[in-house]
This record gives structure tokens, sequence and C-alpha cells, in this order.
């Protein structure tokens, strides 16, 4: 068959040479399977073939069971996808007709590409061709659209495989095909080669004994590979004919256009009986339940369905069966009551939409169980990201349970609540949340939650101790349970508590021993956002920027895939980026991402990030500019932080600092954190009063001391402030020490544009310093040294990479951000600098 896809298997051979993940689409029969199969034979690797199946759609991980020919662990994504590469090892994993693989495995595709060799094939036409294809798209495949053949290969095609044939039967053969290279294959086996497609295939089956026929029909309603002993006293006869292929004692039809023609030349009546027999064959009670509601025997459906749904080991298995069994239950109570439940398990699933249309379907007038249809849809609307109508649902529900069912009521108490935090709205839940805790404590019931949710109010709120006590109790019952994921929600939240209430150092240890614990545990989606959280707090307070970017860069590539949250990556590592010098980088990561934007608190940090960048850059004027359209986003709960920015921002320009309407306390919640940042504001109102510059340099000087160890950089600003406070009132000698200590501690963490700053001022105050990158030895790191070496020795990346045993990619960052601290233009002139020799 692939004597006419020569060049299709060029390509997919050069992308499994290259590691390059390709997927093959097109319709049935036009050679996708033949084509992968043949690239992977051809590519001398291990195979690993694997697919989906129609009727296991949903099966979790299938193609990936089915290609590895074992079950997956427990685990989250990260850890299974390491598993699989695992055992693909330097092999090829082959995934065909992943229009139907689950939705588990396809958010495994992201994970895996880059570390096997991976090869898909996607059937045109499907119902979920378009939810596949996006998918892959997503993780990186290039899409190879795989077309019917043109008329000279459909021609060297069907010459090959009926060479008796003379040339006007081929081209009546090409013409019935239309391209589709199965069917120039089969359709040359008839006499008549003049009839129609259809007809054609339909005499082919109907010439088949009537024992073959129902076997044929038996394995395309089955939609998978089957024992013999499913389909008795047909084998040989359908093997012959070419209808079916055998590999070992399994049974498969050759290609999925063959199962829609033999289920088509069904009757009703002869499907249910095919559907039923089946039934009694499979020893499978899972399997067994979906053909007993085929046939229409939903007793037995419904028996093996709810015994399946006890049985399974995976939320998504269940939550399969739970909806088969709510399809074939009588109306009523029972029926509601399954389409609760499997409208809960469809959530935990990950199958939002699905969830939200069986628990719309709950017809009952019973309170407490329409409450729980309305609550399931509600958590369904929340997932799909319809917050209002989430929240409008939930009340309803609310108002149905009228105090009668405890734990319901506390459930949708706990989820509005929850919602309301996520919304913004954590001053109004406080009270929400002690009724909550209170609830849960006479009930007896999600305690832990409850704790939760209260010291996550509190300390928004700025009731920090209050907060940590509520944290450390949630902890406390969380560790009980042996639920790590609830546990380390808790840790989270105990992390950002110590934050703000800078317990900076508190907080890194709290983060480091969870992301031991969750690697440990194979939570590798809890493990990046403990170190992206270690990260943003070593950031803020002590920059370390050697170790922070690279973290920061590792969990923004990682983002897409784990908890953490990409809006928050991004500026924070184009802070990193421009404390730094890599100002044009920084601006260009926050473009990039900006029209990417989904909240309004992402467009709100976004902008934010943009004027320190610009302040850093020199342009006080853009920085004010993006000042001012922050504040036009939204008037959130902690605005001290902006308007310190704007206030830095007019005291560069000489202006005043704008709108009187904000003030130094506008909108700053009871953290101390936030609340320096509406002091830094009030030193700068200070420092442009005639008289007070003196109260400004005291004030300055008592924020230095606040920020040590939680706010790093804002130490080193306020250094500069209390140095210029000191210069206006002439005390030069003070003012060149403030900017002596703000000199060493930039020069120490390589942050060349403060640096710029302070040696400008320090050049006014008549102290002169040597061009940049005559002295690297604060300025550049060790390793970036070692480099730095290593390329004036005449070294490549290549040979760098080697010789320190690191990635090549590292090499190049490392030198890029050398070649910015030293204003290096070349590679070269960067190694000549550190050296200290003339280029």
């Amino acid at each position: 068959m692939l004597v006419a896809r020569r060049q299709e298997l060029a390509l997919v051979g050069r992308s499994i040479r290259t590691r390059r993940p390709i997927v093959v689409l097109g319709e049935a029969g036009v050679g996708k399977s033949a084509l992968l199969h043949a690239a992977g034979d051809c590519s001398g690797y291990a195979v690993f073939a694997g697919g989906g199946l129609q009727t296991l759609s949903s099966a979790e991980f299938l193609p990936l069971v089915r290609a590895l020919r074992e079950p997956l662990p427990a685990g989250d994504r990260r850890f299974l996808a390491g598993f699989v590469a695992d055992r693909v090892g330097d092999g090829l994993l082959i995934l065909d007709d992943l229009q139907w693989a689950d939705r588990a495995t396809r958010s495994l595709l992201p994970l895996l590409v880059g570390h096997v060799r991976l090869v898909g094939a996607i059937r045109n036409g499907d119902r979920d061709t378009r939810i596949a294809l996006r998918a892959v798209e997503r993780a990186g495949f290039e899409v190879l659209d795989l077309q019917p053949l043109r008329e000279k290969a459909a021609l060297e095609l069907a010459r090959s495989v009926r060479p008796w044939l003379g040339n006007g039967d081929l081209r009546a053969i090409v013409a019935s095909a239309r391209g589709n290279a199965f069917l120039i294959e089969h359709l040359g086996a008839e006499s008549d080669v003049s009839t129609t497609l259809a007809l054609s295939l339909k005499a082919r089956f109907d010439r088949c004994s009537p024992t073959a026929r129902r076997a044929l029909a038996a394995l395309a309603l089955l939609g998978r590979p089957a024992e013999q002993r499913v389909v008795p006293g047909a084998a040989t006869e359908l093997v012959e004919a070419g209808l079916v292929t055998r590999e070992g004692k399994l049974l498969e039809l050759r290609h999925a256009a063959l199962a829609e023609i033999a289920a088509a030349a069904l009757s009703a009546e002869e499907r249910r009986t095919v559907h039923s027999g089946l039934a009694r064959a499979l020893g499978d009670p899972a399997e067994a339940a979906r053909h007993h509601a085929a046939a229409g025997e939903h007793e037995a459906a419904l028996a093996k369905a709810l015994a399946s749904a006890d049985a399974a080991d995976s939320i998504g298995d269940r939550a399969r069966h739970l909806a088969l069994a709510a399809s074939v239950a009588p109306g009523g109570a029972e029926r509601d009551g399954l389409l609760v439940r499997a409208s809960g398990a469809l959530h935990e699933a990950g199958d939002f939409p699905e969830a939200e249309r069986l628990a719309g379907l709950v017809r009952t007038d019973e309170g407490i169980l329409a409450a729980e249809g309305a609550f399931q849809r509600a958590c369904a609307l929340w997932s799909l990201g319809r917050a209002d109508e989430a929240v409008a649902v939930a009340r309803e529900a609310l108002e149905l349970v009228d105090g009668k069912a405890g734990q319901l009521e506390l459930r949708l108490r706990l989820e509005l609540i929850g919602w309301d935090l996520h919304r913004g709205g954590a001053r109004r839940t406080v009270e929400d949340a002690r009724f909550a805790l209170a609830l849960a404590q006479a009930v007896q019931s999600e305690e832990a939650r409850a704790h939760l949710l209260l010291a996550r109010s509190l300390t928004w709120t700025g009731s920090l101790d209050e907060g940590r006590v509520h944290f450390e109790a949630a902890l406390e019952r969380a560790e009980g349970t042996g639920d790590l994921g609830f546990e380390f929600e808790a840790i989270v939240g105990l992390s950002m508590n110590a934050c703000l209430a800078r317990r900076f150092p508190s907080a890194r240890r709290v983060l480091a021993r969870a992301a031991r614990r969750a690697r440990l545990a194979g939570l590798r989606s809890w493990e990046l956002e403990f170190r992206w959280r270690w990260a943003h707090v070593t950031l803020y307070s002590r920059g370390r920027y050697s170790a922070t970017v690279p973290k920061l860069r590792a969990c923004l590539e990682a983002s897409a895939f784990g908890r953490i949250d990409p809006e928050q990556i991004h500026a924070d590592l184009a802070l990193a980026l421009a404390d730094t010098g890599r100002l044009a980088e920084a601006r260009e990561l926050l473009q990039d991402h900006r029209a990417r934007l989904q909240t309004t608190w992402g467009r709100a940090t976004n902008t934010l990030v943009r004027a320190e960048v610009e302040w850093l850059a020199r342009d006080p004027a853009r920085a004010l500019k993006a000042i001012v359209e922050r504040l036009s986003i939204d008037e959130s709960e902690d605005l001290a932080q902006v308007l310190a920015m704007r206030d830095w921002a007019c005291a560069d320009l000489g202006v005043p600092s704008g709108d009187p309407g904000f003030t130094a306390t506008s909108g700053v919640s009871g953290s101390p954190w936030f609340a320096l940042f509406g002091k830094e504001s009030e030193a700068l109102r200070l420092l442009a009063t005639p008289g007070r510059e003196g109260d400004a340099e005291g004030l300055f000087l008592e924020l230095v001391d606040a920020w040590e160890g939680n706010g790093f950089r804002y130490a080193l600003r306020c250094l500069l402030g209390a140095a210029r406070a000191a210069a206006q009132v002439g005390a030069v000698d003070r003012a060149r020490q403030h900017l002596f200590e703000a000199e060493r501690r930039a020069e120490a963490e390589g942050m060349s544009p403060w640096l710029a700053r302070v040696r400008g001022s320090l050049r006014v105050l008549g102290v002169r310093r040597p061009l940049p990158g005559k002295r690297t030895d604060g300025l550049l790191s060790t390793r970036e040294r070692e480099i730095l070496e290593l390329v004036g020795g005449g070294l490549t990346t290549r040979e760098i990479a080697g010789r320190l045993a690191i990635a090549s990619s590292t090499v190049e960052t490392l030198v890029r951000s050398s070649m910015a601290k030293l204003g290096a233009h070349t590679r070269k002139q960067a190694a000549a600098t550190a050296s200290g020799r003339d280029e």
C-alpha cells in the first residue's frame, strides 16, 4: 500500500529521527495507520504501538496501556509521563486513533513531547476530531494532512495490488475508491469494478456465510479486537476473506470502514440480538453493561454498571459506569440520584461539559435531591469558567436546602466562600467563613477545609496571626487524613501568610520541605508549584538572581501542565530579568504575554511590572503612564505597592505625585508587608516638602531595616531615597555612604540597572567609578566567570557544556547574562572584559 506514499514516509521518518512529534490526519482508509507502522518498521527503533478504541474512548490511558502492555501506576501527570518515557526509552511510541483517546491520555501528550519519539494518527470526520487536533497542536505536534491519492499514485498502488488487471479495470477501481488506499486494495477483488463503493463492499460482506456475517457484526459492535470465543465459528472464513486479521488469540477487523458497513447491514432487531449475545459472552461486567443497555436489557445493564462503578480503580471509569447506570435507570428519584452521582464523578474526572449536562437533567422537586443536582451543576459551571452562573445556581441550591441538610449546606457554603475568595472578596467572606467553621464543627465534617478558608479570608484582610492559627489547624487535620493534596493546599496558605507577615525565611523552609515531599510522592505538579513559590519568595526577599531566574524559566516552561499560575510567573521572571539588566527581554516577555492574560488580576500585575521595568530603564514618564493604566484596571485591596511606584516615577520627573484621591494608605489591607509601600510614599512626600528632608532620610533608613530579609530590591530603593534626602540638605558624606552600601548590594547580585543609578548619583557627588566591565568580580557569578574563561580559551558552546556537564542552553543563557552585565556586544568582548584584557 505504501508504494504510493514515499514522500510522506520520508517525512514521518525524519520526524522520528529528529524527535519531532508528528500526527497524521486523514479520512478512514486513507492509509494513516499503515504509514505510521511502516515508518516504525523502517526506523530501526523498538516500537510501542497502541491506540484509542471508539467504544472505550473514556477509559483512562487506554492508548498508552495498549502500547506499553501494562497498566499505568498511580501518580500525577508528570509522574505518569516519566513512567511512560522510562518504558519507551529510546524506542518509538505510536498512538493511533487519537480521536478516541481519553482526556487523561491527551493531557500527557505535552509532557511526553521532547522525552520520547512520538507519532500519532487522527481520523478526520469523527465527532472528537477537532478536540484531538487541538490537543496535539497545543502539545507541539506537526500535522501531516494525508490527502487521498492522486490518480497517478492511485493507479500505481492498484497495479501493485492487482497486477493481472488491465488499465481499464484499474482506472475503474481508482475512480470508485476516490483515492482511498484501503478501498483501492480491496475493490480489486470484486468482479464488477464499476459498481458503487457501498455496493462493492456490501457485496463482499453478503458473500460471507450467515455465521461469518454475525461474527463480523459482533466485532463491529464490540469496537475492539476480540478473543475467538466471543465470535465463534467464523474466524477462519473471515481471515481467509481478508476482512479480519488474527494476532495470537485476538481477531480484529481490517479497517474501521468495514465495521461501519457491517453495523449498517443490521436491522434494529438484529442489532439488539447481537448486543445481547455480546453481553452474555463478555466476562467484564462493565463492558457487558454497555451491551445490555444497547440490547434494551436495562435491568441487567443497571445492575452491572453499578457493580462496575463500585469496583472501578479510577475516577474516570467510575464516572463512565455511573453515567451508563443513570441512562438506563427507571425515572424518578433513583434516576435523579444516579445523575447526581455521575455528574460528581465526571466533574472529578475533568469532564466538565458532561458533568454540567447530566446535573441539568435532574427533574425531582424533592428539596435535598434537587439541591444536590444544583450543587453539582454549579461546580461544573465554575470549572467551565462560567462563574456568575455558578454562583447563582449555588445560591439557589442553598435556598432549597433551607437548613435541612447539614453536610450539603456546609459544602455549598464552603464552595461559595472559596469562589468569593477567588474573585477577590476576602473582606466579605470572613464572617461567612466563621459561620461555616461553626457549622463544620457542629456536623463534624469538613473542619479542615473550613479552617483553611477562614485562614485565607483572615490573611488577606490583614489578621495574619489569627490566620496563621487557622492554617496550622487546617494542616494538623489534613495530616491526619492522608490527603496530600489538601495538606499541600494548607502549606501554600501557610507560606503565603508567612510572606505577608514578613517571615520569609520561614516561608522558604516550608516550601523547600514541601517540594521534597511532593517529589517523593510522585506529585510532580505540586512539586513545581512549591519550587515556583520558593523562587517567588526568594526573588522578592533576597534577590539571588543566579538561582531564581533559571528556576522561574523552568517553571514557566511547565506552567501549562501544572498547578502554577503563568500570569504570576511571567511577572516574576520579567522583574528578575529587568533587575539584572535584561530590560529588552523583560519588555518582550511582558508584551508577548499581555494578549493571553485571562484575569483582571493578571492584567493588573502585568501592568505594574511594566511600570517597574520602565522605571529601571530610566524612563519615569513611561513608568507613570503604565501606572495610570494600572489604576484604571481595578481598585484592589492593596494599592499601596502601585502608589509607591507612581510616587517614585513622579519623584524622578520632579512633579507632584498626582491624583490626591489616592493617598499613601488607600486600599491598604492590614498586611505589614504592603503597609511598607505606603511608608515609602510618605517618605517621598517628605522629600518633596522643603524642610522635611531630614525626616525623609530617617524614614527611608527605617524602611531599609524593615525591608531587610523581606524585600531585597525595595531596601535598595530606599537606600537611594535616603541618599537623595541627605544630598538635598548638603550632607554629602552621608549621602555617599548610603550610595556605597547600595552599590555593594547591587554589585553582589549583578543588578546592573540599579548599579547604573547608584553610580550616576555617585558621579554627581564627585565619586568616579571605572567604566562598566572593568570590575567584574561583583557583577558576575562564579559560574559566569568560569564559562567566560572557557570562552576566552576558544571553546564552543557544546564543548563548554560537555566540560561542565550542563546543557548547551544553560551555557548560552549564562553567556548572554554576562554580556548584559558587562555591556559587551560579543562573546569575545565579554571574555576579554572579564579577564581584565582589552579586546
